[in-house]
């Protein structure tokens, strides 16, 4: 009788232990991106029709504490209907070579989006490092066969571009950071300041033919700050996931939203020398233009002061004399 009670005691936990690992890893939902972001991340609900009223102040406030929004196609269709009357998915599909012809906003079923964005303002200060936004959305699919389709034909475009663009060949990356199985897959970048540093380095050298100094290097360093870039995109069966983080180490809601959908937390992802040498070329050429723009920016300060100087010197000659 006890090694029955023990038996049953046992198997019940087992169970239990299995019930909640599949509730933790099973898939993605706008339901639990809801949860979490209204839960967990204290996120604001914002109906759509509040939202196309927003100014972009309060916009900026609310982005500050989080928020959410809970929508379908549909809804979408009648709350912007000026605004998506020239949408045309059949012209959208050819500019990309897929067939999208029999697309419209209903097939999107269920759409939740969280979005928080804290020290914008010091975008235009320069101080990109001073930046946090994270932003999750879930897209439930009408007919999952359909999307499954579009996502194929999607993720076939992109290998063709790695390859051709990119240099990037998918076959050397790694299962963490890229999977495609026709009807579920993932792609996930983790790009950290000190990967973008050396990437940085390595254009300017191969550029100019010489060596990048110490100062150099810590210019760069400063130019780029403490970042982290994180985008991830999951799909499984009519069901599409985006995670998308941009800021300093301080990203624990990436974390969490992705506990929360039971997916792969991206910032634990490790990217291949093959992903990093070929994604690092997008963000190090508006970098090495940024560098430019600011050191010739500076040389003109410095003209301009050296030009007032020389005027104030001609002034003071003339008072003397």
């Amino acid at each position: 009788m006890k090694n029955k009670i023990l038996r049953n005691g046992a198997c019940l936990m087992l169970a239990g232990i299995l019930a909640v690992g599949m509730t933790a890893c099973g898939k993605p939902s706008a339901k639990k991106l809801s949860k979490v972001a209204s839960k967990k991340l204290e996120a604001e609900e914002v109906p759509l029709e509040d939202l196309e009223d927003m100014e972009s102040d309060d916009m900026q406030e609310a982005l500050e504490d989080g928020i959410l929004i809970n929508t379908n196609g549909e809804e979408i269709e009648d709350v912007f209907e000026d605004e998506v009357e020239d949408l045309d998915f059949e012209k959208l599909g050819d500019a990309i070579d897929i067939d999208m012809d029999d697309w419209d906003l209903e097939d999107f079923k269920n759409i939740s989006v969280y979005a928080t964005a804290e020290g914008t303002d010091k975008m235009t200060q320069g101080e990109l490092d001073e930046m946090v936004c994270v932003s999750a959305f879930v897209i439930e699919f009408e007919d999952s066969k359909k999307a499954n389709e579009l996502y194929a034909d999607l993720m076939d475009k992109f290998e063709d571009l790695a390859d051709d663009e990119f240099d990037i060949d998918v076959g050397n990356l790694n299962k963490d950071e890229y999977e495609n199985k026709g009807n579920k897959g993932h792609l996930v970048l983790n790009l950290k300041s000190d990967i973008l540093v050396d990437a940085l380095v390595a254009q300017v050298e191969e550029q100019t033919g010489e060596d990048v100094d110490k100062d150099m290097k810590k210019e760069i360093e400063k130019s780029i700050g403490d970042i982290n870039i994180v985008f991830a995109l999951y799909y499984d069966n009519g069901v599409m996931t985006v995670l998308i983080g941009y800021g300093n180490d301080d990203m624990d809601d990436v974390t969490t939203l992705a506990k929360a959908l039971g997916i792969k937390d991206p910032i634990t992802v490790e990217n291949s020398d093959e992903m990093v040498d070929g994604i690092t070329a997008i963000f190090t050429g508006g970098i090495t233009q940024y560098i430019a723009k600011a050191q010739e920016a500076a040389a003109m300060i410095e003209q301009h002061k050296a030009d007032t100087q020389a005027v104030v010197d001609e002034i003071e000659e003339a008072v003397e004399g």
